[in-house]
């Protein structure tokens, strides 16, 4: 037993569910809840895949299941009855997800977590309710009203919007914040039966009437909950609290005003029946920076952390998110021998585990909470039928935007294990969708309108509830929010991701695949090595980041990517014997890659494959198999094969024994054991080897053109050094790139910040503009768009736009490469933002100096990510050339042509604008001012895409 208890705060959803993941881990926790007893509180929750799946790590999901009925279906409509938008799409978010999405009763879900606690084990404590919190260097002591105390090793805030914990903690840390702030609307809910329009059709409906929503979804086969959305002056008190019998009447008859003219019946029907109603105000509170959410012995998790009103329908889903993270950053307290020491040395480990967690948890749920404040303002409309009808416009063309059809269609993320501890102690696996650090984009889908990129933070993934677009400029740099919706599934291409399954380990696997087909640049194609499958080769284990397609797939969206498993055993890989030697895997890679090119009619695309380690003898003999082979679709692979990235691939150059020897190496740091038999392969007088360099040598020389980059590791792996060095890793003639990691982490990327990610990224572009061949079909649908792209560039175009730059001498040599040794100009460099001002008299070579810095970033210096944008303004040149118009045409041209989701972007507003006024240059032209606008939002979406 732990020398200290863990003090929870808060019995709703977060708390109990938390004590349970610490109970698994060895903690002995205690839950403080505030009313006497426990019992009906609130109306419904909409449950998502991201909260049921840790709701299922407690075994709570399959109760909810007997009970509720799976969401089916989404539907917004006006309240004349005008669709503005339907989908089918949670119907398969079991299959996609690994849950449904399903709406429950807060009561009864209330009541299994409670059970679920007693049941354990756990100590509840219902009636005390906090006071003050005391923190002491190794403790934190609670006070409870009555004069009651009780002292932990840390205490963890899960009390709701009017957490007496957040209080508490906000004000031993400085200023108090006050009360939560009432946003001016109210929300009166209900369960009620479920009219008969409604039955056999559980879906989540939005209607949108003036000065008035109303949401409403199924909780079981007979009952649906609603919910209706309007502005009051008065403010209410931010509960669950029960409307009396006396109320019910007179609040039945002001709700249905509203709904007098509305074309559906069954929304009235529903309040008319309700044999209960719930009145709350919705209230708001400031995002908290990660910092405040603990203190050295103290964490807020959920609502107390981040407050958010309903409209997005995440609240509890995301406090679920907290739970399963901040557990997991917590450790296993082990054994009973180990226990002791485990928790000794937790004491000085707690505050920077709540940092981080903190850290992880605050980006996605500030840009949520953001998200769930514009939506209320939006959907809740009070100035007339016609801003209403604006408002009904943006829901319309939400469903209707294209680069939300793209975003939909993306695929999932294969399955990642995430660990929990039964009760025993002993580990379970649990299977989720996605790179659990994924943020809604990634698995192709949105919340409430909102798409959200995050950086690499640990989130589960989450699926769409459609709604207004959002659109927050104030999001933190690496957060941004667009507009998309949800779609219908006929525009869902079938089976775009077969996910890894532990009893699949052979053969190719589809990773994830555009929406547009026939707009795919080329299919690239990853192996591992002998450190296991594709997961464990790709997949950064500390941010859950399987980059491929959590980072890949997103930066390069016009790609094909495919994985290729195989048997890694280095002695049936080069075994002369074996059935399944590297010649079989070669074959089996080289036919199963032909036949899917074959079958999807894309034999002719170009293929690029990206491999670590050994994975890049496999690809070397199928590549020689294929040149030799009669068979045209497998002679195709060679043929098409474009470039190559190595990472951490040993190639023999002329020492066959020392190439052994970094073969072994490998082995040791794969954690085999180098045996007799294994030493016996790679003896200099192994054939295999021998015959896969000479053979590849062979087949590089006779390539016409084609690209090659060998990745080497720079860290060293502990008790063996260096695993390739970089002799090893390099093809004399091929351009060298090193990787800051070492042999096993130079192939994981945990964000596209890492610098390896990134130069892999760059030498991916760079290769695309090389090998671009699009298809007869392809060109035959873009030639009409090319041509209205070509008109959008020559409207911001002028014959001036580089002149000035061109006209400036060039720096003699060495005279002005002492700036790149400048304190000043490295440490603007290094923090990667800001402004760096030269300053001189007239004539002493400013501009030379400036255009000699765009050289060096031209010739080398620029990362894979990096827009370069430069503009000149001269004096004495035309008025483009001295004015800001110029600057702006000038600049978003440099823009358009680097970033083509920009472009095409731009080329959609220039069509619509000569669509609804007329042709450029004869009836309209860009303003100065018009153009600001849109240089300025360009250039913020050109900083969050790189």
């Amino acid at each position: 037993m732990a020398p200290f208890p863990v003090l929870i705060i808060g019995c709703g959803v977060a708390g109990p569910v938390l004590a349970v993941l610490l109970k698994r881990k060895g903690y002995t926790p205690i839950v403080f809840e505030k009313v006497e007893q426990l019992g009906d509180v609130g109306a419904s929750l909409m449950l998502m895949p991201n909260g049921l799946k840790v709701l299922n790590l407690v075994g709570v999901t399959a109760e909810i299941e007997k009970e509720s009925v799976p969401l089916e279906g989404f539907l917004d409509c006006s309240s004349d009855g005008e669709v503005l938008g339907v989908s089918e799409e949670p119907k398969f978010f079991k299959e996609k997800y690994g849950q449904h999405a399903m709406g429950v009763k807060r009561t009864g879900l209330n009541l299994k977590l409670k059970d679920m606690v007693i049941n354990m084990g756990i100590d509840l404590r219902e009636g005390w309710e906090l006071e003050d919190i005391e923190e002491k260097e190794d403790a934190v002591t609670a006070h409870f009203k009555g004069g009651r105390s009780v002292t932990g090793a840390f205490l963890i805030g899960c009390d709701g919007i009017k957490a007496a914990s957040r209080g508490i903690l906000l004000k031993n840390k400085g200023p108090s914040e006050g009360l939560p702030l009432f946003s001016g609307l109210t929300q009166t809910a209900g369960l009620s039966s479920t009219p008969q329009a409604m039955k056999g059709k559980p879906y989540m409906r939005n209607f949108y009437g003036e000065g008035v929503h109303m949401i409403t979804y199924a909780v079981s086969p007979k009952v649906t909950s609603w919910a209706l959305t309007l502005p009051e002056e008065t403010r209410s008190e931010a509960s669950w609290g029960l409307i009396t019998a006396e109320e019910m009447d007179e609040r039945k008859r002001k709700l249905l005003a509203h709904l007098e003219l509305w074309n559906d019946t069954a929304p009235a029907q529903l309040i008319q029946s309700a044999p209960r109603m719930i009145k709350f105000g919705l209230f708001d509170r400031d995002e908290m920076r990660p910092d405040q959410w603990h203190t050295s012995r103290c964490v807020l998790v959920g609502d107390a952390a981040h407050p958010t009103s309903p409209h997005l329908g995440q609240g509890a889903n995301q406090a679920l998110e907290d739970c399963y993270h901040l557990s997991q950053s917590l450790p296993d307290l082990g054994l009973e021998d180990g226990h002791q020491r485990i928790f000794a040395e937790l004491k000085e480990s707690l505050p920077a585990i709540f940092e981080a967690y903190a850290k992880k948890r605050q980006p996605r749920t500030s840009a949520l909470v953001r998200g769930a404040r514009t939506q209320g303002q939006m959907r809740v409309v009070t100035a007339g039928p016609e801003e209403c009808k604006k408002r009904n416009e943006k829901v319309a063309s939400a469903w209707k935007d294209t680069e939300a059809v793209a975003a939909k269609s993306r695929p999932r993320s294969p399955l990642t294990t995430l660990k929990s501890v039964s009760d025993q102690g002993s580990p379970r696996q649990l299977d989720l969708p996605g790179s659990v650090e994924n943020a809604l984009n990634t698995v192709g889908l949105v919340t409430q309108g909102t798409a959200i990129n995050l950086s690499p933070t640990g989130e589960l993934s989450t699926p769409s509830l459609p709604s207004l677009p959002v659109s927050d400029p104030a999001a933190p740099s690496h957060v941004s929010i667009t507009t998309n919706a949800a779609l219908p599934t006929s525009q869902i291409p079938g089976d775009p991701l077969r996910p890894f399954q532990e009893t699949q380990t052979e053969g190719l696997r589809l990773i994830y695949r555009p929406f547009n087909e026939p707009e795919v640049s080329a299919d690239v194609v990853l192996l591992h090595g002998l450190t296991g499958g594709s997961e464990k080769t790709w997949l950064d284990e500390q941010s859950r980041v399987y980059w491929p397609f959590d980072l890949l797939a997103k930066d390069v969206p016009n790609i094909r990517i495919l994985a290729f498993e195989y048997d890694a055993d280095v002695t049936k890989l080069l075994g002369a014997i074996s059935q399944y030697n590297l010649r079989s895997h070669s074959e089996a890679l080289l036919s199963d890659l032909a036949a899917l090119r074959d079958n999807t009619n894309t034999k002719s695309r170009p293929i690029i494959f990206i491999v670590h380690s050994l994975g890049g003898l496999v690809v070397k003999k199928a590549l020689c198999l294929s040149e030799s082979s009669f068979e045209a679709h497998l002679h195709q692979v060679a043929h098409c094969t474009k470039a190559i990235a190595f990472l951490g691939t040993p190639h023999r150059g002329s020492d066959l024994a020392s190439f052994g020897l970094v073969i072994a190496n490998i082995l040791k740091a794969a954690g085999k054991r180098v045996n007799t038999e294994i030493l016996g392969l790679l003896k200099p007088g192994n054939q295999v080897l021998v015959d896969v360099e000479d053979s590849f040598g062979i087949w590089l020389r006779n390539k016409q053109s084609f690209d090659l980059t060998c990745f080497y590791e720079e860290l060293e792996l502990p008790g063996i050094g260096k695993v390739v060095p970089k002799e090893s890793a390099k093809i004399s003639g091929y351009i060298q790139m090193p990787i800051h990691a070492n042999h096993r982490d130079m192939a994981r990327f945990a964000s596209s910040c890492d610098s390896g990610y990134m130069r892999v990224l760059g030498e991916v572009r760079r290769w695309l503009t090389h090998i671009r061949t699009p298809s007869i079909g392809w060109i035959l649908s873009r030639k009409l768009f090319e041509s209205k792209v070509t008109a959008a560039l020559r409207s911001i175009a002028f014959p001036e736009m580089n002149s000035r730059g061109d006209d400036i001498n060039d720096a003699a040599a060495e005279t002005c490469d002492w700036i790149f040794r400048h304190q000043t100009y490295k440490t603007w460099l290094s923090q990667h933002q800001g402004l760096l001002w030269i300053k001189g008299n007239p004539g002493s070579g400013k501009s030379t100096m400036v255009k000699h810095v765009l050289k060096s970033y031209e010739h080398g210096n620029l990362t894979a990510r990096t827009v370069l944008l430069s503009f000149f303004f001269h004096g004495r040149g035309s008025a483009l050339q001295r004015s800001p118009l110029g600057l702006y045409r000038s600049i978003l041209y440099q823009i358009l042509d680097q970033l083509p989701e920009m472009l095409q972007k731009f080329t959609k507003l220039f069509e619509e604008k000569e669509d609804n006024i007329g042709k450029y240059g004869e009836d309209w032209g860009w303003l100065e001012n018009e153009l600001k606008n849109i240089f300025v939002s360009y250039l913020s979406q050109a900083a969050k895409i790189n």
